[in-house]
C-alpha cells in the first residue's frame, strides 16, 4: 500500500458575502485495493463547484464531502459528509390497504372501527380509496411527509395533494403534511381518495424537516383497489338467530297445517346475509308471484295485505292473511341495516308486511357500505273457517338487492 501524507492542507472557499471557510487536517490518498474476490474503491473528495445559478441564487456543491461507493448498495446507503446529517430519515410504510379486516390488517388499530378497510367501506373493501399509515423512523414529530403514487412502478409519478387527498402531477410544499395530519380525523378511515377501481397502485414516501432536507424515497408498497360490489346469500334454517345453518338452493319453507283462527309461523326462518362497499348504500326489495298463498286445486288465495292496498296488517285481527315479518337484524360498520317498519313492529307480534306481484316493496336499506349484515324473516299465515281446505297452498317470494345509485 502506498501512502502520501499531506500536513496542514488548507482549502479555502470564498462566498458572495466574503465569508471564508477553512478546512485543516490530514487527507490520506489511498490506491484501490483488489483481490480475486473483492475491490475496495478509493473514496472521492469533491472540490466544490458551481452547479447552477440564476439572477436570484447561486447553488454550489459541498466542498470536501466524501463520495464512497463502499457506503451504499442496492438495499441501503450510508450518508457521508455534513449534508447527509441534515437529510430527514427515510420513512417506511406501515400499511397501504384497500381490502382487509381485523384478521389481516397491518394497521388495524388505526381504523376508527378497527375492522380493517371492510369496517370502513363494507364488504369488498375500498374501490376508490386507500389507507396509508406512516412509520416515521424516528423523525421529529413536526417532520413532514409526501406521498408519491404510481400505477407503473414510478415510471410516472404523481403526488397526493395534502388538501384534496387526490393524486396530481404537481409537487409542492402543500403535498407535505405531518403524520398526524395525514392520518387524523376526518382522514383516519381513508386518506387517499379519487382512485380508480380494480387498479394496482404503488406508493412510497419521502420525509422533510426543513429546507433542502427531503429524504430519498422509501421502499414502495402496492395494493389493488376493489370493484363496487354486493354480497347476498340466502339460508333456510330454524330459529337459531344469529347463527343459522348454511343451506343451498332451491330454497323452500313449509308452513305446516293452518288452523282456522290461529296465526301460524313457519318453523324455519329465511336468513338474508348482506354486504356491500357501495358508498351510497344498498336496498333489498321483495315481491311475490300470487299476491298470497294460492291453491290451484281449490281455486282460492289466502291474501297478502296487498289486496285492497294496505301495506301491513296484524294477522291476529283478520280472518285470513299471509305475509312476512323481519324479526331480527344485525350488522357491523360502516352503516346499519334498517328494516321497513311495515315489516316489523316490536309491540305487535303478528304484524306482517305485504307481498304483491305487481310491484316491489323495500324491506331493508343501508345508508352506505355494510359488512356482515344479516336479517331473519318469519313467514306467517292464518286461515278462516271459510277457507277451502287444500294441500297445495303456496307462493314464490323474490328478493332483489340493488345499489342506491
Amino acid at each position: 500500500m502506498k501512502k502520501a501524507i499531506f500536513n496542514s492542507l488548507k482549502l479555502v472557499v470564498v462566498l458572495a458575502s466574503a465569508l471564508q471557510i477553512f478546512f485543516l487536517g490530514k487527507v490520506y490518498a489511498q490506491e484501490e485495493i483488489t483481490s480475486p474476490s473483492f475491490r475496495i474503491v478509493t473514496p472521492t473528495i469533491n472540490s466544490g463547484t458551481l452547479v447552477s445559478s440564476s439572477t436570484n441564487y447561486y447553488f454550489y456543491s459541498a466542498l470536501g464531502e466524501i463520495s464512497d461507493p463502499k457506503l451504499m448498495s442496492s438495499s441501503y446507503s450510508i450518508g457521508a459528509g455534513t449534508p447527509s446529517t441534515y437529510i430527514a430519515n427515510v420513512p417506511l410504510i406501515t400499511c397501504f390497504e384497500t381490502n382487509t379486516d381485523s384478521a389481516n390488517s397491518q394497521c388495524n388499530t388505526s381504523y376508527p372501527n378497527q375492522n380493517g378497510t371492510k369496517g370502513e367501506a363494507g364488504e369488498g373493501g375500498f374501490y376508490d380509496r386507500a389507507k396509508i399509515v406512516i412509520d416515521t423512523q424516528n423523525n421529529p414529530t413536526d417532520a413532514l411527509y409526501g406521498i408519491q403514487i404510481s400505477t407503473d412502478n414510478f415510471t410516472t409519478i404523481q403526488y397526493i395533494d395534502g388538501v384534496t387527498r387526490q393524486a396530481g402531477t404537481a409537487k409542492s410544499i402543500a403535498n407535505f403534511l405531518t403524520k398526524d395530519q395525514w392520518e387524523s380525523f376526518p382522514w383516519d378511515s381513508a386518506n387517499i381518495i379519487g382512485l380508480s377501481p380494480n387498479t394496482e397502485y404503488q406508493v412510497r414516501l419521502t420525509a422533510l424537516h426543513g429546507d433542502l432536507t427531503e429524504s430519498p424515497p422509501s421502499p414502495s408498497v402496492n395494493a389493488t383497489t376493489q370493484i363496487p360490489s354486493i354480497a347476498f346469500d340466502i339460508d333456510i334454517s330454524g330459529d337459531t338467530w344469529p347463527n343459522p345453518d348454511e343451506s343451498a338452493a332451491p330454497y323452500s319453507i313449509a308452513l305446516g297445517t293452518l288452523t282456522p283462527g290461529e296465526v301460524i309461523t313457519a318453523p324455519n326462518r329465511i336468513y338474508l346475509d348482506l354486504g356491500s362497499n357501495i358508498i351510497s348504500g344498498i336496498s333489498t326489495y321483495i315481491s311475490d308471484l300470487n299476491d298470497g298463498l294460492l291453491s290451484n286445486s281449490a281455486s282460492n288465495t289466502i291474501p297478502s295485505p296487498s289486496v285492497g292496498n294496505p301495506t301491513t296488517v296484524d294477522l291476529s285481527t283478520v280472518s285470513e292473511g299471509f305475509g312476512i315479518k323481519i324479526s331480527n337484524i344485525n350488522s357491523t360498520t360502516p352503516s346499519s341495516l334498517v328494516r321497513n317498519s311495515n315489516y316489523y313492529n316490536a309491540s305487535i307480534q303478528d304484524q306482517v308486511g305485504r307481498l304483491r306481484s305487481t310491484g316491489t316493496d323495500t324491506i331493508l336499506t343501508t345508508s352506505s357500505g355494510i359488512y356482515a349484515g344479516r336479517a331473519q324473516i318469519e313467514v306467517k299465515a292464518t286461515a278462516s273457517f271459510a277457507t277451502p281446505p287444500a294441500d297445495d297452498y303456496s307462493d314464490n317470494l323474490v328478493f332483489t338487492v340493488i345499489s342506491n345509485f
